[in-house]
């Protein structure tokens, strides 16, 4: 999982096969479950991106003009860990709200599509 720590919005996003020595940015944070089978990375992405941890990584983040959150403040986030078959639920239920989220959003671009059309036959 990628920790991006600089700038207004801290978020975590699952990486399902990283490459074991990964190097990334100085705010870009590497997080690797020691025990897989005790909690699911993605379910640890998510946790990370709902609003009880991102309020408490937005109130410890540092900075005047862009946030950075330091690693010992991520290390410090409180997460719970459900039992797996309840966080597989829940990535579950994330993966088929982003697949709406982008059906509903090729919907939009096709409607604007088809009123940018129009326009130009009607004003043309």
């Amino acid at each position: 999982m990628l920790f991006v720590a600089k700038g207004s919005n801290a978020y975590a996003a699952p990486v399902p096969r990283a490459p074991e020595r990964t190097v990334c940015s100085q705010h870009i944070y590497v997080v690797r479950v020691k025990e897989p089978g005790y909690v699911l990375p993605a379910f640890l992405a998510w946790q990370l991106n709902q609003p009880p941890a991102q309020r408490y990584l937005r109130q410890s983040a540092e900075g005047s003009h862009q946030l950075s959150v330091r690693r010992s403040v991520l290390d410090a986030t409180q997460i719970r860990i459900p039992p797996l078959e309840q966080q597989r639920v829940v990535v579950e239920l994330e993966r088929l709200a982003r697949a709406e989220r982008e059906a509903m959003q090729s919907l939009i671009k096709n409607r604007e599509t088809e009123l940018a059309i129009l326009a130009e036959r009607l004003l043309a």
